[in-house]
């Protein structure tokens, strides 16, 4: 209580007696502890507030991280022809249009997974240089595609019946043979294999190692 407060009940007490006084008093200072009570709630309730960290509210709906595709693949070329292609330092000896890309998809779990579709991705065109044919022998792939990278944008093809979606499984895994073809040109690209597994979705892609496909085509090759 104030100065100014104790100076006005003083005087309070003298102008009402005694027992008049004792009654208002007793109100006063009732009232006045309460109001101490409540302040000393709020402040604390306000400390505490400003100590918890703020916490961000539930979506809707659950991200579920996706920590990588279930697959294992791999790619290997089975080239039976190659073009020696001239460059400024030197020469480069590129697979030949006709040449056959075996890719091999294992599943790296306990679940199926479905293999949605196959799309090759062009990463860079350009007109063939001097080139001449350089021979190898090459195998025969085991499921077969053809892959018309000269086309915008580039096609896959099932060579026969069968295609898109397969299913592979822990025994039972699935290899692929693309046919590359291109005409007049020189082309880097890759593969995105898209995959569903027990509600996930994704993308597979596959190279050699981290280093695009190559295919050299001469004009009028297929």
């Amino acid at each position: 209580m104030t100065v100014g407060a104790a100076a006005g009940l003083g005087w309070f007490l003298v102008r009402e007696g005694r027992d008049k006084a004792d009654q208002w008093s007793s109100t006063i200072f009732g009232a006045t502890a309460a109001a101490a009570v409540v302040v000393s709630a709020l402040a604390w309730l306000w400390r505490r507030s400003a100590a918890e960290p703020a916490t961000a509210p539930a979506a809707d709906d659950p991200v579920r991280t996706v920590q990588g595709p279930p697959l294992t693949v791999s790619a290997r070329l089975e080239v039976g022809n190659y073009l020696r292609i001239r460059e400024d330092v030197g020469s480069l000896i590129v697979p030949r249009s006709g040449h056959a890309v075996d890719i091999t998809v294992e599943t790296s779990g306990p679940q199926a997974v479905i293999l949605r579709r196959m799309e090759p991705v062009v990463l860079s065109r350009q007109p063939l240089p001097e080139a001449r044919p350089v021979h190898h022998l090459g195998q025969l792939p085991v499921r077969r595609f053809h892959l018309w990278l000269s086309e915008d944008p580039p096609r896959l093809l099932a060579e026969g019946p069968s295609g898109f979606p397969f299913k592979v499984t822990a025994d039972d895994p699935e290899v692929f043979a693309l046919i590359a073809h291109a005409s007049g040109e020189l082309v880097r690209w890759r593969l995105d294999l898209h995959w569903t597994c027990d509600g996930r979705h994704g993308v597979a892609l596959i190279d050699l190692d981290g280093e695009p496909f190559s295919t050299a085509g001469l004009a009028g090759d297929r």
